[in-house]
């Protein structure tokens, strides 16, 4: 994205993991900024770019081996998610990773890592069993819960700011061999109200999130329609869109997502739920391969809701839609598209990690996001959704479902 782009004075690129010690030994001797890139998949400036010294690069340190014997793939930081899946499908096995073909394996591990695999296995980081990392002094190390156990825990989900990690070995989860179900079904703003309903339902003990075979991502959209269907006359346009990954390859709606799907038929705008489907496939339906080179601008924030309720999943929705349909609708500002993420998390209050989440609670994971066109509307976009923020804290904690947790890739530091 155009606002996150940051001109740093070198990139370094290194082949070897010999060679990404150099490095870090070299930029601390000479006390110079740096900043480390694997995907720059986020949204976030200053997460894996500088302007002020020098990027790391790691595509080039970009292997995939898979140890049969030990239920294991090594992988490199460089890949992108697409890539692994591929190589891991002659094994009918993949690995708890990113959701979107563009995602990089660095950022997402080492931030937690939501997965399709999300609800049996945890965090994508608590599947990883081995870190290969170099340290501030150059230093080498396997980093296993034998061998440097207080940073083997300290690297799941904390963002890895300890060290640079060169590889992650992963637990490798089987694959039926006809492939996995999934994809999007989305529909109009009539239907929001009745699958919001459903998305809560997905919450409750026994249901969705309770079926491990399962994943669901609910998205709301908003933006002005380019006037082609409307002689020119640009109109806002609301709908709502619900990614469903199921990890039997089923030729019938699963029934975790049949209130879903019901209820999205009442508007059907698209769907692209089908079986066999391979994970790259869907991945790449889910976030086309890119190099993040798109001029638009855009900012994302979270907030963490825990056991949420109908009326609350409703509550948000409204509060973001009084925030911003004005906005959109008299074009105040260019290009302005915005976007309302529900990310059922399940009972995530488990694993070997630093992330702090409870047992016994039920996580939603939301993201507030924005994109627009020109620079001159930085402050504006920024300001509104700062707002927008702050009403839905306010709201959630009034309702007794508020949750501080936040999810690192997501964090917004340098938002405000």
């Amino acid at each position: 994205m155009a606002n996150v782009k940051r001109t740093p004075h070198c990139i370094f690129t290194p082949r070897t993991t010999a060679a990404a010690a150099f490095a870090l030994k070299a930029l601390k001797a000479h006390k110079t900024i740096f900043a480390i890139r694997s995907g720059g998949h986020s949204l976030n400036a200053g997460f894996s770019s500088t302007s002020r010294g020098v990027v790391i690069d790691l595509k080039l340190l970009n292997t995939i081996s898979v140890d049969r014997a030990a239920g294991t793939a090594k992988i490199g930081p460089g890949n992108r998610w697409v890539t692994v899946y591929r190589a891991l499908e002659q094994y009918d096995a993949t690995i708890a990773g990113g959701r979107a073909a563009p995602i990089g394996v660095g950022g997402f591990t080492l931030g937690g890592g939501l997965s399709f695999y999300l609800y049996e296995y945890g965090f994508g980081t608590d599947t990883v069993v081995e870190y290969e990392v170099v340290t501030a002094d150059g230093e080498i190390l396997t980093v296993n819960k034998s061998s440097h156990p207080d940073l083997f825990v300290a690297l799941k989900g904390s963002g890895g700011p300890f060290c640079l990690v060169t590889a992650f070995t992963y637990k490798l989860i089987p694959v039926a061999k006809d492939g996995v179900y999934g994809g999007v079904v989305a529909s109009g703003n009539s239907t929001i109200p009745a699958i919001l309903d459903e998305v809560a339902n997905f919450m409750k003990p026994g249901a969705g999130t309770s079926d491990f075979k399962s994943h669901l991502i609910t998205m709301l959209f908003m933006a002005l329609t380019n006037g082609s269907d409307t002689g020119g006359v640009k109109k806002l346009a609301k709908f709502i869109s619900n990614a469903c990954f199921y990890q039997d390859p089923v030729t019938t709606t699963p029934k975790v997502y049949e209130g879903v799907v019901a209820a999205a038929e009442k508007e059907l705008l698209l769907s692209t739920l089908r079986a066999p489907r391979s994970i790259a496939n869907i991945t790449e339906e889910f976030g086309q391969p890119d190099d993040r080179s798109s001029q638009a601008r855009a900012v994302a924030v979270p907030l963490t809701v825990i056991n949420p309720t109908k009326k609350v999943l409703r509550g948000m929705e409204k509060i973001w839609s009084d925030a911003w349909a004005d906005v959109v609708e008299n074009g105040e500002i260019d290009g302005l598209a915005t976007t309302l993420f529900y990310i059922p998390m399940g009972q995530q209050g488990r694993g070997d990690n630093v992330l702090g989440l409870k047992k016994g609670t039920e996580y939603l994971q939301m993201f507030m996001s924005a994109s627009w066109t020109k620079e001159s509307d930085d402050k504006r976009a920024r300001s509104l959704l700062t707002g927008l923020y702050e009403k839905m804290v306010e709201y959630v904690k009034r309702e007794g479902q508020y949750s501080p947790w936040m999810y690192v890739p997501h964090n917004f530091r340098t938002f405000k």
